[in-house]
């Protein structure tokens, strides 16, 4: 057997999460917040570091929460402001002296 070619044990501080909360954590984002006591439809990185600060007693820094949920697969989304009394008609016409 080779025994250069294999890794050694990785040394260094061990995660606050477990796997296992990592994978129920990923459950967790893919339902709606308001299944789960919130009072809004939209996910933030905020939102995420308050359920993670409740159920599992850790504190993170919001980077590191980005960098779980990237790590998860999530991607952060900028959302788009919606103004209903908008007048898209008018937006794109120039106007006239």
């Amino acid at each position: 057997m080779q025994q250069g070619l294999l890794d050694k044990a990785r040394s260094g501080r061990p995660r606050k999460l477990t796997e296992n909360h990592l994978y129920e954590l990923q459950s967790v984002l893919l339902d709606s917040p308001e299944q789960h006591g919130y009072n809004t439809a939209n996910r933030s990185a905020t939102l995420v570091k308050d359920f993670i600060s409740k159920h599992y007693e850790v504190e993170y820094m919001l980077a590191n929460v980005y960098r779980i949920m990237h790590s998860l697969g999530f991607r952060y989304q900028k959302a788009r402001g919606f103004f209903p009394e908008r007048n898209d008609n008018s937006v794109n016409k120039p106007k006239l002296i």
